[in-house]
């Protein structure tokens, strides 16, 4: 895929956009961010009701594939692999992209909305996904859909985009299916997930998709991250085209979950229906939340605190638990286990962390095995400026070394930005060196020609 990154120093947010660099969803929106498109036919080709089995992944896994009459593998489990394999690629790159892996989107519209909500739901490493008038089999829950008008149902879906015997066994007999799409949308908490769709579509099953956001936003509210859950429905514009109306919705999303602006407002739930669609009926009955959970507040670092490269950050949270049997308590950056306390005060001593902003919580457990869910911190590491010594007194040489360097002989010297904080490309870069050494002290002057203006200095 072709990476885009913006100008200045990162490091940056990531948007993965389905066929496109960020997918339907206005460029303008994710000018700070580095922009990676996901080709999809890379992957498993699109098709309308067959497979290849020539295609990358099943040449990669042929027992899912091992003829052209079986397979035991759905596109959408295919595709969002292949994003989780993208995401694999920014990691190992990342020292030369400078992109900031805790604030990762995907999004998409239609079947590659799908494509979206599907890999978001599966890799705990997408912090927000966007899932745009994804139609049946995305946002719409089967059952739902299965009451309405001429939508997409299971006996009429795409089969190589699931398995068949999702048709032969639940086509008809819906109410047996053992789980369904709000529960898919459920997945991605506690992580931010905007779906959005578009009344104008009959066949996208808008009401469906209402009825399944209703009940994963009871999943939200649940853990009180309402914030991060949001539904944008209207009409009178173009299948996947983002109308005006639609784009403060994006952009709030955008801002808060990929760019930390707290104050934007994802408090967003727009639709047409009112008192039209009875959404609680598929929700009555279902379970409150357990008031015998551990509660549990992060005490430190304060919100925002600021610290210098390499840090030393101290997690400290106090927790309250009716039975008063707490297990341990696991304190978090992102979805990342940083350490856990199993007494009481609780506390992780989180060491050497490099500059960076970083998103800590903690989750206590009790032996009712209930788990209680912090407050959400900002913790903000800061890379201090390097600075330059020049010695007292000059030194005594006891021997010099003088050479030139080019492309082919660059690792000599392994010229890296050192004063700036991360290797270079040494495409295009040539220069000259010094080397001096007396007892006690090395001394090295260089000088750098770089046509390719990675490094200005």
């Amino acid at each position: 895929s072709e990476v885009t990154i913006p100008e200045g120093d990162g490091p940056f947010p990531v948007v993965i956009g389905v066929n496109s660099a960020t997918g339907s969803g206005p460029s303008q929106l994710f000018d700070n961010a580095i922009k990676i498109p996901f080709m999809h036919d890379q992957v498993v080709s699109y098709s309308q009701g067959s497979r290849n089995p020539e295609d990358p992944y099943f040449r990669l896994y042929p027992e899912f594939h091992p003829d052209d009459d079986t397979y035991t593998m759905g596109n959408y489990s295919a595709w969002s692999w292949g994003v989780s394999r993208l995401i694999d690629g920014i990691e190992l790159i990342n020292d030369q992209i400078n992109a900031d892996v805790n604030h990762i989107a995907v999004t998409g519209c239609s079947y590659a909305g799908k494509m979206a909500l599907f890999a978001g739901a599966f890799d705990e490493r997408i912090a927000l996904t966007i899932a745009q008038e994804s139609g049946g089999g995305g946002a719409p829950a089967w059952r739902v859909s299965e009451t309405i008008g001429n939508v997409e149902k299971i006996d009429n879906t795409n089969y190589s985009w699931f398995l068949p015997d999702m048709g032969s066994t639940f086509s008809g007999r819906v109410g047996i299916l053992p789980h369904d799409h709000h529960e898919l949308m459920a997945m991605v908490a506690p992580r931010a997930l905007l779906i959005t769709g578009n009344t104008g579509f009959e066949w996208l099953a808008n009401p469906s998709a209402y009825v399944s956001a209703r009940a994963t936003q009871e999943v939200y509210k649940a853990f009180d991250i309402e914030d991060r859950f949001g539904f944008y429905i209207d009409g009178d514009h173009n299948h996947c085209a983002v109308p005006e109306t639609q784009t403060p919705a994006m952009k709030a999303f955008v801002d808060k979950f990929l760019f930390e602006d707290t104050t934007a407002d994802t408090d967003i739930h727009v639709n047409p229906y009112g008192n039209t669609v009875d959404y609680m009926s598929w929700i009555e009955g279902w379970a409150e939340t357990n008031p015998n959970k551990p509660s549990i507040t992060l005490d430190a670092p304060e919100n925002n605190a600021t610290y210098e490269a390499p840090a030393t950050i101290t997690l400290n949270a106090s927790v309250t638990d009716v039975n008063d049997d707490v297990l341990k308590v696991e304190f978090y950056n992102g979805t990342e286990l940083l350490g856990e306390d199993t007494t009481s005060p609780y506390s992780f001593t989180w060491e050497n962390v490099k500059g960076g902003n970083y998103l800590l919580s903690a989750e206590a457990m009790d032996a009712e095995d209930l788990t209680g869910f912090s407050n959400v911190v900002k913790a903000i590491v800061t890379t201090p400026p390097a600075t330059v010594y020049q010695a007292s007194t000059p030194p005594v040489i006891d021997g010099t070394v003088d050479d030139m360097w080019n492309n082919a002989g660059i690792e000599v010297f392994n010229a890296e930005k050192a004063l700036l904080g991360g290797p270079i490309d040494p495409t295009d870069l040539s220069g000259s060196a010094k080397v001096m050494w007396d007892d006690t002290y090395m001394y090295i002057l260089a000088q750098v020609t770089d046509d390719a203006k990675v490094n200005d200095s």
